[in-house]
């Protein structure tokens, strides 16, 4: 078994010399059934009818790792509400994943005891220091729940974040959840939220002036606070400075329908940049289709439009860029991309 971190290794200098785009990361959405019903997310709204089964998912977690994917981000959808969330956890640790899990937070007091002890690092989504956050995620004691299942998870698992989208109804909020992830004792990431569905215009933030004034107060107070969003990725956010999106190249994301499809958080919802699906085609095959080339070519080019100034997008692009002021801040900062320090 390959050592993630030469895994890594690989990966990015693969990328960087050879021009030959071996991921590191697998986003999986092994379902995309959820127990909230966001307004601003689209995925409990696809459907769930013909998801991958057991056997489909252990080919992909096999075939992702030969390819070169060492991290894997479980997603969803709620990854606690799906059937087969003990058998993905146990293959993909066994297989030699490092494992991040995305949650809402509800059912973790549920499952943590369980799944800790193969779990690397846990995100939960909180978007309200109080109970407004149950009203716009439509699950009562969600907040609640979510508190409480940080708390519980500390037990098991040491790197947990809150992540934070940030809007019109909860901007002015941001110091509140500083001050519950640093009473938690866990770190808090900030994102503006984007469009991933229609009609939210009384969500996002659209005002230049009101983003940059966000901006400078999220840079404030993470001199007193455990905020792990990059300085590199505010800074961009802030000047709009443009940059070569290389996320493609790094990052395979993989739906509950097998999809193979395109990081471009643009592309995201639609499922309109499709790479191939793993029911018809090897993974191999796909990653390195004609197809994936010519939608990797399509990014390259791309001019970044406000949505792609995510951590998501700009740390896997600069890292293979490489900006060295990135490189500087990755290797002795306190950022997101500090994840790959904890990388076995």
């Amino acid at each position: 078994m390959i050592p993630n971190k030469l895994k890594l290794i690989k990966s990015i200098s693969s990328n960087i010399l050879l021009k030959k785009p071996i991921p590191f990361i697998l986003l999986f959405e092994p379902s995309q059934m959820c127990n909230c019903k966001c307004t601003f997310c689209y995925h409990w709204k696809e459907d769930h009818k013909n998801e991958l089964t057991t056997d489909e998912i252990n080919r992909v977690l096999k075939e992702a790792y030969k390819l070169g994917c060492g991290y894997l981000l479980f997603n969803g959808g709620e990854p606690f509400v799906n059937s087969h969330v003990e058998y993905i956890i146990k293959t993909a640790y066994n297989i030699g994943y490092d494992i991040s899990i995305t949650t809402n937070g509800y059912l973790l007091m549920d499952n943590i005891e369980k799944y800790g002890r193969y779990i690397d690092s846990i995100t939960v989504s909180i978007d309200y220091p109080d109970n407004r956050h149950d009203i716009d995620r439509k699950l009562p004691g969600l907040f609640d729940r979510a508190i409480a299942g940080i708390k519980e998870t500390k037990k098991y698992v040491k790197n947990i974040r809150i992540n934070y989208n940030i809007h019109q109804k909860n901007y002015k909020d941001i110091r509140k959840i500083c001050e519950i992830a640093k009473e938690l004792g866990v770190q808090v990431y900030f994102r503006f939220l984007i469009s991933e569905v229609d009609n939210l215009d009384d969500w996002l933030i659209k005002d230049k002036e009101l983003i940059n004034k966000i901006i400078l107060e999220i840079k404030d107070l993470k001199k007193r606070y455990p905020i792990i969003t990059s300085d590199i990725v505010l800074d961009y956010t802030y000047t709009k400075k443009n940059f070569k999106c290389l996320a493609s190249t790094f990052i395979m994301n993989i739906d509950s329908m097998g999809r193979v499809y395109n990081s471009c958080l643009l592309h995201e919802n639609k499922k309109d940049s499709i790479f191939g699906n793993i029911r018809e085609n090897s993974l191999k095959e796909i990653w390195y289709s004609e197809l994936a080339r010519d939608i990797r070519g399509i990014n390259y080019k791309c001019i970044p439009k406000f949505d792609c100034y995510a951590s998501c997008i700009i740390e896997p692009s600069l890292l293979l860029k490489p900006d060295f002021k990135y490189w500087r801040e990755y290797i002795f900062g306190n950022t997101v991309g500090s994840f790959f320090k904890k990388i076995k």
